[in-house]
């Protein structure tokens, strides 16, 4: 499978394929942005696979990420950030709309992801992008808290 090569722009920033030179960079990112980070051993396999790595660069560098996989039916985002110091500018919206591009030209049905129920800020993020709460799965993170399952339906809502 070809990896998808977005080539979106907006301003100074641009959406395209993460590379393992970014590890550092991914890995400070997260560091900030989760309570339980990924190590970067499990982001190296996840840009050497087929499914959707994509960085946000400002000026070639990485100041946010995406990373989902994608079935026939549905892409499922496993992990977004973007740095502190980059946040509130649009950053996470201009690579969710590359997300929601890439799945209706795949003619996905919709996009699903899990949330903290503690992570509020995120929640409301993925709310004003239309996402709605389908389901809870108690004591899915570490430390046993709940994970809110949320979708967004693509077929119809253009």
């Amino acid at each position: 499978m070809i990896k998808e090569k977005p080539e979106l722009a907006t301003g100074q920033v641009i959406v395209r394929n993460l590379f393992t030179g970014n590890l550092t960079e991914i890995t400070e990112i997260e560091r900030d942005s989760f309570i339980d980070p990924w190590p970067e051993k499990w982001f190296e396999a996840f840009i050497l696979s087929d499914e959707i790595s994509w960085g946000a660069y400002i000026n070639r560098t990485l100041v946010g990420y995406l990373l989902a996989t994608h079935t026939r039916e549905n892409v499922h985002i496993v992990n977004i950030a973007v740095g502190h110091e980059h946040r509130h500018n649009g950053i996470g919206r201009l690579m969710m709309k590359r997300l929601y591009e890439f799945a209706r030209r795949g003619l996905q049905r919709c996009i699903t992801l899990e949330v903290r129920r503690s992570n509020q800020q995120a929640i409301s993020f993925y709310q004003r992008q239309g996402f709605k709460q389908t389901g809870v799965n108690e004591g899915y993170y570490p430390g046993g808290e709940d994970a809110l399952y949320f979708e967004l339906e693509l077929r119809g809502s253009e």
